[in-house]
């Protein structure tokens, strides 16, 4: 609207039609007032200004008065756009400090938003922190509950595989037990035999009779203190089913041995040829050794011809002893030397010079103790030429356990040279 005003004032000053043009710059003049329209004001305030001073210039001469008011309502006019301007300069400042707290305030509300996004966020990481920790707690508890349990059945287990243990070595023992009472009882038994047989035959003479009585006495005290050894081994061996570890004479072993088979050594006029000096002491367990010694040297006897000598003696070595008896019998031959230590093979025992029957689990046995005691078992054997047990035992207690799991040795005979007797 501004702009067409004042093109029509322009053309009607050209037209030397002042009113007209001032009529206009009136009207422009009031819809600028009531509209507060200031910016058509400040847009168009030199060609105003300019109009209005060619409609005053045009009508100079004839209208002073009428210029002279019109000065005025410009004068009023200019007040009036000065304070639309000050009023503008109020009202943008008013709105700009209301825009300003509008930021402030939306700044301020932004602010407590991501406050109360933080608190959300911190809340909800402490709860699940504290959820994940009650987890894991219950976690822990729940493992070690698994891990108590665990060990309990590992407990059991090995509690159940330990008695499975001892029972099977009770079942060993036992049948051990039962094989080396009817092996050490079974020859004095047929001794007995014999001499009450012999005793019940009507023709004997008294020097006969009192002869076998006399015998017979002395077997049945020999038999009487092997069934009291063989009990109280079992017994202790029933008590703690341990080795009796203990330092003992070897050469009262071997006596007390040579002794308990004396009926079987007179009974074929075999010579025992002991080279063991006294007080050789050893370390083992000397129950288990008994039998060792015992049976190794009723086996001797029992395959032996008569009249033959059996050797007993020991080599010293450097950390052990070699303990040895030697026969002069049948011998073994090279295959069966191969196979004397076989359970299976054992089970059918080679009858002796006088077709004495054995149970063949005598070596199996004396293997078994020579192995309880961690020495070792070294045979030699030749048909016709004899046979040599060699039982190495350590001199110091402590290297005994290294021998521990050693296989017995056999092999063909070789010619033995001179004991080295004890000089303990």
């Amino acid at each position: 609207m501004g702009s067409s005003h004042l093109l029509l004032a322009s053309i009607a000053l050209k037209r030397k039609n002042p009113d007209l043009a001032q009529s206009l710059l009136d009207d422009l003049h009031i819809y600028i007032t009531e509209n507060k329209a200031f910016h058509i004001l400040n847009l168009f305030d030199e060609e105003i200004l300019q109009l209005r001073s060619q409609v005053r210039n045009v009508r100079s001469n004839n209208f002073i008065e009428l210029d002279s008011l019109r000065g005025d309502s410009y004068e009023n006019l200019l007040l009036a756009r000065q304070k639309v301007r000050e009023e503008l300069n109020i009202k943008y400042e008013t709105e700009k400090k209301e825009l300003e707290n509008a930021n402030l305030a939306l700044k301020n509300k932004i602010q407590e938003s991501k406050a109360q996004l933080g608190k959300a966020i911190t809340l909800i990481l402490i709860v699940f922190a504290l959820a994940l920790v009650i987890f894991i707690f219950s976690l822990k508890k729940k493992n070690k509950a698994i891990i108590k349990s665990q060990k309990s059945i590992e407990k059991q287990a090995s509690q159940l595989a330990h008695q499975n243990t001892l029972l099977k070595q009770s079942e060993a023992f036992k049948a051990k037990l039962f094989s080396i009472v009817s092996h050490d009882l079974k020859s004095p038994i047929n001794s007995l035999k014999i001499f009450v047989d012999l005793s019940s035959q009507k023709n004997l003479s008294s020097e006969d009779f009192d002869y076998l009585m006399e015998n017979l006495k002395q077997e049945l005290d020999i038999t009487s203190s092997l069934l009291d050894d063989l009990l109280y081994w079992s017994k202790a061996q029933m008590q703690t089913n341990s080795i009796a570890w203990s330092n003992f004479d070897l050469s009262a072993v071997v006596n007390k041995c040579i002794y308990t088979l004396s009926p079987n050594i007179k009974l074929k006029q075999l010579k025992i040829k002991n080279l063991l000096n006294q007080n050789l002491i050893i370390w083992g367990d000397e129950k288990r050794c008994e039998f060792i010694v015992r049976n190794i040297l009723h086996n001797a006897i029992k395959y032996s011809e008569f009249y033959k000598e059996i050797e007993i003696g020991v080599f010293e070595n450097t950390s052990s002893w070699d303990f040895y008896i030697k026969d002069n019998g049948i011998g073994i031959s090279e295959d069966r030397l191969e196979k004397l230590f076989e359970s299976n093979f054992s089970k059918g025992g080679t009858k002796g010079t006088l077709d004495e029957q054995g149970a063949g689990i005598g070596l199996l046995l004396c293997n078994d103790f020579v192995e309880s005691l961690y020495w070792k078992l070294h045979v030699e054997s030749k048909l016709a030429a004899g046979t040599i047990f060699h039982i190495s035992i350590p001199k110091n207690p402590a290297s005994a356990s290294s021998s521990a799991g050693t296989q017995p040795q056999v092999q063909a005979s070789k010619p033995i040279k001179n004991p080295i007797h004890s000089k303990i």
